[in-house]
């Protein structure tokens, strides 16, 4: 990983649009894809988001609680 990225914690919005899939995230970020170039970006994010969640501690930014308040 390129270490001046900073991840992103907030997912992008995606919709569909004339026939087209669009990408809308943080700082401006907006690309249009055919239906075909979407899916596979999707299966492809998928996979990178399982070997990089292997990689690195839990993170449950995206639920709103960590793992030691489900001890309590």
């Amino acid at each position: 990983m390129n270490d001046r990225l900073k991840p992103e914690d907030e997912p992008g919005v995606a919709a569909a649009e004339q026939g087209q899939v669009t990408l809308d995230g943080p700082n401006g970020l907006a690309i249009a894809m055919t239906p075909a170039a979407a899916a596979e970006t999707g299966r492809r994010l998928i996979e990178a988001a399982r070997l990089a969640e292997q990689q690195s501690p839990p993170s449950n930014a995206m639920d709103g609680h960590s793992e030691a308040s489900d001890d309590v």
